[in-house]
C-alpha cells in the first residue's frame, strides 16, 4: 500500500515576513513574542539600575518640605558629612512616597527616595549610615 504524502505547512505572509518568504506565521508570532519579552526585560533592567543608585531616607516632615534640601541638611547635620561634600552630591530626582500628610504625623513620616546621579556618592552616604544607630532616623538601600 502506498504511504500517504504529508501535507506541507501552508505559508502565510504578514508585513514582517514579506522580506523573508520562508517564514511561517508561527515563526513570525514567535519572534513577536520574543521581542515583547525583551522589551519587558529592558524595563526591568532599568528598574534594577535605578534601585542600585537610590536610597530611602526616614526623616521628619516639615511644612513646605523640599525633599532634596531636607536630605542635604540631614546628611550634613545627622550623618556628619562635610558641607562641601554634601553640596557636591547631585540627584536625578528626590521625592517623598505616598500622599501628602496634612497632619505631619511625626510617628510615621513619609520616606524620601533619592536617586543619586553617581553611584559612589550613594555608597559614601550609605557607609555613614552607622551614625544613625540609636536615633529615630533611617537609611535604607533597596538594591539587594
Amino acid at each position: 500500500m502506498p504511504q500517504p504524502q504529508k501535507k506541507k505547512p501552508r505559508l502565510e505572509y504578514s508585513a514582517e515576513s514579506e522580506k523573508d518568504p520562508t517564514m511561517t506565521t508561527i515563526e513570525v508570532g514567535l519572534l513577536e513574542s520574543i521581542n515583547n519579552k525583551l522589551a519587558v526585560l529592558e524595563i526591568l533592567h532599568q528598574d534594577i539600575k535605578d534601585l542600585n543608585s537610590s536610597l530611602e531616607f526616614k526623616i521628619p516632615e516639615q511644612t513646605q518640605d523640599n525633599p532634596e534640601q531636607a536630605i542635604k541638611g540631614f546628611m550634613h547635620s545627622t550623618v556628619k558629612l562635610p558641607k562641601d561634600t554634601v553640596n557636591n552630591i547631585t540627584f536625578h530626582h528626590v521625592h517623598r512616597l505616598g500622599s501628602n500628610n496634612k497632619n505631619l504625623d511625626t510617628k510615621c513620616p513619609r520616606p524620601i527616595v533619592a536617586k543619586f546621579e553617581h553611584y559612589k556618592q550613594k555608597e559614601l552616604v550609605k557607609s555613614k549610615g552607622k551614625e544613625l544607630r540609636g536615633t529615630t532616623f533611617g537609611l535604607n538601600d533597596h538594591s539587594g
